[in-house]
């Protein structure tokens, strides 16, 4: 039973020690320091797109982000706006703010861009 015991003890600090010490692994670099550009790139490349596809596919990013970027803008400043009310005990404007960021539908913008 002893022996178990400092058997099971060994195999912890042996399995502690390898968490402890252990390097983690180096994740990619992304963006133009790193050399990639991200999933666009990855997308690219899987995909083995030609020079009309990958143009193509730019143009439904630009599309994309022409979308996305004032809506997630809008989310940004009405959250901030939300988050102002709390500092007003009467918290007026809550609800009027949260039926706001439900009316902005972000993910109904990224589902559309996926159905191009």
């Amino acid at each position: 039973m002893t022996i178990a015991i400092l058997a099971l003890l060994a195999i912890n600090f042996g399995l502690l020690a390898l968490l402890f010490f252990r390097k983690p692994p180096q994740l990619p670099r992304r963006g133009p320091s790193g050399g990639q550009d991200g999933p666009k790139q990855v997308i690219i490349d899987k995909l083995h797109l030609d020079e009309k596809q990958v143009a193509r596919y730019e143009t439904l990013i630009e599309q994309h982000q022409s979308r996305a970027t004032p809506l997630n803008e809008e989310i940004r400043k009405t959250k901030s706006n939300l988050y102002a009310t709390l500092a007003d005990e009467s918290n007026m404007g809550k609800d009027s703010l949260v039926n706001r960021l439900g009316d902005l539908q972000m993910e109904n913008v990224h589902y559309e861009h996926f159905l191009k």
